[in-house]
């Protein structure tokens, strides 16, 4: 029997696979076996087509089999089906995207490695990945927004620099949150209901959401509405600091059980208007808040993955705020589509931190209670309008971008009741800071598709951007030496080409190479304050703390192939990449608690990537991925303890997974559903420095699944779930604080923990 080429690379290239144990591997050999039964026959299973996909990544709608890039579209049916609710659910789904969390609206997303190594970034420099909900780019500065994952058509997940279409904030990659737009002539409504419980919870998890599609003019005006509310029990159990030493707990001190339960809810509406065949109207709004009663990590010590406890002083909680508007309008002529996209999105995440063990470590003192409030705002409007072409010989998109977005950061570390007294100090605050950052983006594009044979496609595309930025800041107390004030203007402009060929073997076989630029823009520092840093940025080498970055760019070089095979029962995906990445903007931790940003030198990523989905018989649909990325420093530089050869953080180096989704209808009235899925995610690098003993993040193994009835009326179905089926616990992040820092106290680190088994029933009804 001959085995496919897509399995012998799974198999052979990593040496995780040969645990004979793992679910994941399980999973693949069953795909790769099934897959070579018609290898073997060299004739096509009687079995229903794998569906197509079509996409708008390259700003127009394409088979996504068809586009030269590599990306990954999880539709709205997959992305239930697996029970995905966040962007880590979808890493799993998706190959060469990885995600370190610690809870809502605590993520780093990283696409084949392009890792800015900031889980929270406070100090202003841009993404490595593109966030879009629709037309709207959505990439803060501050933290990445956990979108409700509802009535969604489809994700998209661009892999590789996307600066020419999407700009700055697309260096690694871009993900699109595609929602489902108001139907003009069908009357439809869904809702959903779960109930669950997560082993060491001592409360039930409840979900929610419901979607309207009302035609208020059939054929020409239409309303879709869309509510949601997702409510999490805390596992996590919060102990008092010892008033001694701060990597002990407190037994004086009542323990507060499940401390990190958190609530998100909001709606989404969307209007279509179509007076003619020739022009479309369709304005959104959204909005969604956030709650989280305490982030979902654990102190080690004393706490460890196995004992899921944290050491504070201070209640901690977030709120996190987004409100979203959208007009897109498009006017469809007989050779050209135009559109213009206007957004408008406010965001303001607020937060209380316990500052008790980095105070005590900063100050040399006993432990005590501190916190910080921190409030960051970002409040943007953009504006994209393009021209597209998609039938002939010469294809492609032209446009123009213009966005002017305003940040906001205001820290307050005030001094505790009682700290005087019992250290004999005199101290008003310890610090305080109001920043504003004000950036205006403009830029114009195009990408061109030729079609020099009736086989071969030549593609080009530029973008050239200009970046104005002027920071202010405000800042007084102990740490800053008393009041000051700074501001600065920072000015970048860069030129992002793309370059690429396809040739069509077949009508179901595409092979392509891509060389493409990615960049970010140099900006200004977050303040720094002096005298108290001084002595940490002397021993850097500097006078004084650096008023702004430079920027960063790289260079990807990738080749492909795209395959349906079998009559398309199919398809199989492959890729590989090299990365070159310069004077990447990097984080700095300085001995005060305060960080800058330095330019970190140079880096490669290097790697492959693997899709394959196979439907054998009617009703069995069986798929797998897999990526290997091995980024590494290629350059040291000063205050980084990083050598040449060094992985880039929290981009593991080994990640596959795989799923079988099963339907069988067992009478005239029900049908049988069932999901299962298993992931495998390596080591990473947590910190740089090798002598650090939190340095790797352990490997982990991840397992759900599914199982229920559906209706053949199409009304309603129910299922039973299980997430994390053999209760894993998991490190999946560091906690960097709102000062930027996680090195600080050094013995001891807040690990993100993934949601122990959680056992639910959900319920859908529609018509």
């Amino acid at each position: 029997m001959r085995t496919p080429s897509h399995c012998l690379h799974v198999r052979f290239r990593s040496p995780a696979l040969v645990n004979f144990r793992s679910p994941a591997l399980t999973l693949l050999l069953l795909v790769c076996g099934l897959t070579a039964a018609p290898a073997r026959a060299q004739t096509a299973p009687a079995a229903a087509e794998l569906d197509e996909i079509i996409v708008t990544a390259e700003k127009r709608s394409e088979n996504l089999q068809n586009v030269p890039l590599s990306i990954t579209a999880v539709t709205g049916v997959a992305l239930e089906e697996s029970g995905a609710r966040t962007v880590s659910d979808i890493s799993r789904l998706v190959p060469g995207l990885s995600v370190s969390s610690t809870g809502p609206g605590q993520s780093e997303v990283i696409v084949r490695g392009i890792s800015s190594g900031i889980a929270l970034s406070i100090l202003g420099n841009v993404a490595t990945v593109g966030y879009y909900l629709d037309e709207t780019p959505v990439s803060d500065l501050s933290r990445n927004l956990d979108a409700a994952l509802v009535d969604l058509e489809r994700v998209e997940v661009l892999r590789g620099p996307q600066g020419t279409l999407y700009g700055t904030s697309s260096m690694g990659g871009a993900i699109r949150y595609i929602s489902h737009k108001p139907d003009l002539n069908e009357f439809s409504a869904r809702s959903s209901l779960a109930l669950s419980h997560t082993d060491h919870s001592g409360e039930l998890n409840r979900e929610a959401d419901g979607v309207v599609n009302i035609p208020l003019i059939p054929g020409k005006l239409a309303v879709r509405a869309a509510a949601f509310f997702q409510g999490w029990g805390g596992y996590i159990d919060r102990y008092a600091i010892d008033p001694t030493n701060y990597a002990l707990i407190d037994p004086n001190v009542p323990v507060r059980r499940n401390v990190n339960s958190s609530r998100l809810g909001g709606a989404r509406i969307s209007v279509k208007f179509q007076p003619n065949d020739y022009l479309e109207l369709l304005p959104s709004v959204l909005f969604q808040k956030t709650a989280v009663d305490d982030p979902s990590t654990i102190d080690k010590p004393p706490g460890s993955l196995d004992n899921a406890i944290q050491v504070r002083d201070i209640e901690e909680w977030q709120t996190d705020v987004v409100k979203l508007a959208n007009l897109t309008a498009t006017v469809k002529l007989p050779q050209f589509e135009i559109v213009s996209s206007t957004s408008y999105y406010d965001r303001v995440p607020d937060s209380i931190e316990d500052w008790s063990k980095l105070a005590s470590y900063v100050l040399g003192e006993a432990p005590y209670p501190f916190y910080q409030f921190t409030r960051f705002s970002q409040k943007s409007w953009t504006e994209e309008l393009r021209v597209s072409k998609s039938a002939g010989p010469l294809r492609g998109v032209v446009g123009v971008y213009y966005q002017t977005r305003n940040n906001g950061l205001i820290i307050d570390d005030p001094v505790s009741p009682g700290y005087n007294e019992r250290f004999g100090t005199n101290v008003d605050t310890f610090f305080t800071t109001d920043e504003t950052t004000k950036t205006r983006d403009r830029a114009a594009f195009t990408e061109l598709n030729y079609d020099a044979t009736s086989k071969f496609t030549i593609t080009a595309g530029v973008r050239t951007s200009k970046t104005t930025q002027t920071h202010e800041s405000v800042s007084d107390g102990y740490f800053n030496g008393g009041p000051s004030s700074d501001n600065n203007t920072t000015s970048s402009r860069s030129t992002t080409p793309k370059f690429g060929i396809s040739y069509q073997a077949t009508p179901d076989a595409l092979l392509y190479a891509t060389t493409a630029k990615g960049a970010r823009p140099g900006g200004s520092q977050h303040f720094v304050p002096v005298p108290f840093c001084t002595p940490y940025l002397e021993g850097l080498g500097l006078t004084q703390a650096p008023k702004e970055y430079a920027p960063d760019s790289l260079w990807s070089y990738e080749i492909g192939s795209k395959n349906r095979l079998y009559g398309g029962h199919l398809v199989v995906n492959a890729s590989a990449y090299y990365i070159d990445w310069k004077t990447i903007q990097q984080e700095v931790n300085l001995g005060c608690g305060f960080p800058i940003i330095s330019n970190f030198g140079r880096a490669k990523s290097r790697g492959a990537e693997l899709e394959s989905t196979l439907r054998p018989m009617p009703g069995l649909t069986l798929s797998a991925n897999a990526a290997y990325t091995e980024a590494t420093a290629e350059s040291e530089t000063f205050g980084v303890p990083v050598q040449i050869g060094d992985p880039l953080l929290n981009t593991p180096k080994w990640a596959y997974g795989a799923a079988v989704d099963y339907t069988h209808q067992i009478s005239p009235a029900f049908e049988l559903i069932s999901h299962i899925d298993s992931s495998y995610t390596s080591w990473t690098a947590a910190v740089f420095d090798k002598t650090n003993p939190f340095y790797r993040r352990p490997p982990y193994n991840l397992v759900n699944l599914n199982v229920g009835l559906h209706s053949l009326s199409g009304h309603w179905r129910a299922r039973l779930f299980m997430d994390n089926v053999t209760n894993r616990h998991a490190e999946t992040g560091q906690y960097f604080s709102n000062t930027g820092n996680s090195d600080f106290p050094p013995d001891i680190r807040a690990l993100g923990l993934n949601r122990p088994r959680t056992t639910g029933i959900r319920a859908e009804y529609g018509f």
